[in-house]
């Protein structure tokens, strides 16, 4: 756009150039060819006749020609002319062209100036985003640790609710149990103290190890929920355990020495 626009230019300053010297040239050679002619001029005399009188008449002094087309003809000017204008022609695209390419880098550096402009950009946002998460993270986790902690604290009154279920099932079992052997202690007419004591012991014997079979499986849901969560938590867990109104993790030793008598879990 540039190198069209200095061409045009070019090209008007040539062609006024071109048409003020012609018109020069029309104006000189007009000016030569005049001839200088003689005026005539009619005088009276005193006799009645006339005389013709010629007077010379002097013409407007001729402009001197450029010193660089005197002497020259019309083909030479035009041939040194066209010699002149090539050779400019030359140096204007010469030096459009350098322009040209000094443009193209200044685009070029302009759109590394920019490039630059937005990585840094994208560095500050990136570091400000990491201050801002850091900052943030640890409200985060926190969230996070109370609503883990939340849950653990519903699932262990779930286990506890489910526990004092399973509590009273088991009593009305024990009753049950107990209500069959003195059933059957009435009815054992006939039967040795040994034998009755064999049965008794034996009905308590499998009482203790039902009973130790579910207090075993009840341990081993409560570790897997403490595992699931964090070390507060599994605390918080352990002590909730421990305050559970029915303790099924009661060794057998215990219950032997409370007479093998499974009620007295409960008491």
């Amino acid at each position: 756009m540039i190198l069209k626009k200095l061409l045009s230019g070019l090209m008007s300053l040539i062609l006024g150039f071109l048409a003020t010297t012609s018109v020069s040239a029309a104006i000189s050679s007009s000016t030569t060819t005049a001839v200088q002619t003689s005026s005539v001029v009619a005088v009276a005399s005193s006799s009645g006749t006339t005389s013709a009188v010629s007077t010379p008449v002097t013409s407007a002094p001729t402009p001197k020609l450029p010193s660089e087309i005197t002497g020259k003809t019309v083909e030479e000017i035009i041939k040194e002319w066209n010699s002149e204008l090539q050779d400019r022609t030359r140096k204007f695209q010469k030096q459009a062209n350098a322009i040209a390419d000094w443009d193209k880098r200044i685009l070029q550096n302009r759109d590394v100036l920019l490039r630059l402009e937005v990585d840094k950009a994208l560095d500050s946002i990136e570091e400000e985003a990491e201050r801002i998460y850091k900052d943030e993270r640890n409200l985060l986790l926190d969230d996070e640790a109370a609503s883990t902690r939340d849950a653990m604290y519903d699932q262990a009154e779930s286990v506890e609710r489910e526990l004092e279920h399973m509590t009273e099932q088991i009593k009305s079992i024990i009753q049950s149990l107990n209500a069959s052997q003195g059933g059957e202690l009435d009815t054992t007419e006939g039967m040795s103290p040994l034998d009755v004591v064999v049965r008794i012991l034996n009905n308590q014997l499998s009482s203790l190890m039902w009973i130790d079979e579910k207090a075993e499986e009840f341990s081993f849901r409560i570790q897997n929920l403490a595992s699931e969560g964090s070390a507060a938590d599994r605390v918080s867990l352990e002590k909730l355990v421990k305050r559970l109104p029915f303790r099924l993790l009661r060794p057998v030793q215990v219950m032997h020495d409370r007479g093998f008598n499974p009620a007295n879990l409960f008491c």
